[in-house]
């Protein structure tokens, strides 16, 4: 896996690959005036892939008492995670010490856990939900399986074994967040474009994804935040919400 994808965000990085983002704008119907360059200014798909919004294609509410996505992509929400961090997501045991693998009970006992899924039509860059002062990003695992939906329905510990980078971000209202970004198949690379230790406010780019399918993972503290309930209701039926980047997704406690 790790080859293949590698070798596949590579070709994506060519020339070549501008022949196939026409047909992918309309297979998926992307809006292209949400988007800084017009099509034939692209110089690769993945160039496309990683495309940046126009400032005004998204609104955000800088409310300091709201959360917002930090992407779009689709979202399941877990409240009160236990104290061990190890619970059920679709009828799987997951264990959110692996993500980092360190111990994180000492923050995120008993928090909230925010799962955002990435697929291949959607905009791939990825910022940050509140204001803050971020961490340097670090770096683990080594895998690039697949995290579509009936992957995840039978091994969520995928996102345990996916690439996946990971930082804290120190905030006035929400405590100490932590932000991890997971590759999977055909994913060429994780992307950081923030400076760390530099106050970046909600809504500042973190980063991107190049071509493929990811997932951004966020653990608030404790008793920081209340979700949507629409999200939350969802999630309890195993199902996603779908969320763009910019929209409310939770307030503060």
């Amino acid at each position: 896996y790790p080859y293949i994808s590698y070798l596949y965000g590579k070709y994506m990085d060519t020339q070549s690959s501008k022949s196939m983002i026409d047909q992918f704008i309309v297979d998926y119907n992307i809006d292209m005036d949400e988007f800084c360059k017009s099509v034939d200014q692209f110089n690769s798909f993945n160039d496309f892939f990683y495309r940046k919004l126009k400032p005004e294609a998204r609104k955000i509410d800088q409310n300091e008492n709201i959360l917002i996505s930090p992407s779009d992509s689709r979202l399941m929400a877990y409240e009160n995670i236990g104290t061990d961090l190890t619970f059920s997501i679709k009828c799987n045991r997951f264990s959110i010490n692996g993500l980092t693998e360190s111990d994180l009970t000492k923050y995120y006992s008993d928090g909230t856990l925010l799962i955002f899924r990435l697929t291949p039509l959607d905009y791939h860059r990825f910022h940050f939900p509140v204001a803050g002062i971020p961490e340097k990003s670090r770096r683990v695992g080594k895998y690039y399986y697949t995290v579509n939906p009936i992957s995840l329905y039978y091994n969520v510990n995928i996102f345990l074994k996916n690439v996946r980078e990971y930082s804290y971000l120190h905030t006035k209202n929400y405590g100490k967040i932590l932000y991890c970004e997971v590759g999977a198949v055909g994913v060429g690379g994780i992307h950081q474009t923030y400076k760390p230790g530099e106050l970046v406010q909600k809504g500042d780019e973190k980063g991107y994804f190049s071509f493929g399918a990811s997932t951004v993972i966020i653990l608030v503290e404790k008793g920081r935040i209340k979700v949507d309930q629409d999200i939350l209701d969802a999630t309890a039926k195993d199902m996603e919400t779908q969320v763009k980047f910019g929209e409310k997704i939770a307030v503060k406690a």
